[in-house]
Order: C-alpha cells, then sequence, then structure tokens
C-alpha cells in the first residue's frame, strides 16, 4: 500500500484554487508553510523567536545564524533541523 502524502504545493482539483502552502520537514515531519515563508516565521510558528536562548537551527545541513533566519526564504521540500539544549542530570 502506497503512503498517504500531502498534496503538492500547488495541486489542486478542477475549479479549486491553487494553494498558497509549500511543504518543508522540520525534524523530520512535512508541515505545510505559506508559499514564500522566511525561516524566522516557521521557527515563530514553533515558539521560537530571536530571543530563544540555547536553540540551534539548520537548512539542508547547513547551521543558520540567527542574522539569517529573517531573510532566508524556505525552498518546497527544505529540511529544517531545530535542536534545543537542555539541562539535565
Amino acid at each position: 500500500m502506497a503512503e498517504a502524502r500531502p498534496p503538492e504545493a500547488g495541486a489542486a482539483g478542477p475549479g479549486e484554487p491553487r494553494s498558497p502552502e509549500t511543504w518543508v520537514a522540520v525534524n523530520g515531519e512535512r508541515r505545510p508553510l505559506p508559499a514564500g515563508a522566511c525561516l524566522l516565521e516557521l521557527l515563530d510558528s514553533l515558539g521560537i523567536t530571536l530571543e530563544t536562548q540555547a536553540v540551534a537551527v539548520a537548512v539542508n545541513e547547513r547551521l543558520m545564524r540567527r542574522a539569517e533566519w529573517a531573510a532566508h526564504r524556505l525552498a518546497p521540500e527544505d529540511r529544517v533541523e531545530v535542536v534545543r539544549a537542555i539541562q539535565g542530570g
């Protein structure tokens, strides 16, 4: 049995408007995102801001500096990894 996948960005049936969404993978899980969204918008939807401490973000295995978050536009099928450092013993 084939795995069910969300429709591709822009896919629409007859008479339906084109979808303004794209799909990206966040920590291995596919998520919808508005087409043309920047990395900071995605992170904000996850509760992460520029002020959030102890977090590292990579896009397609490239570590992203905080100064890049607002300007970096995500492309369809980008792979985003978010890692949070936690204390413990």
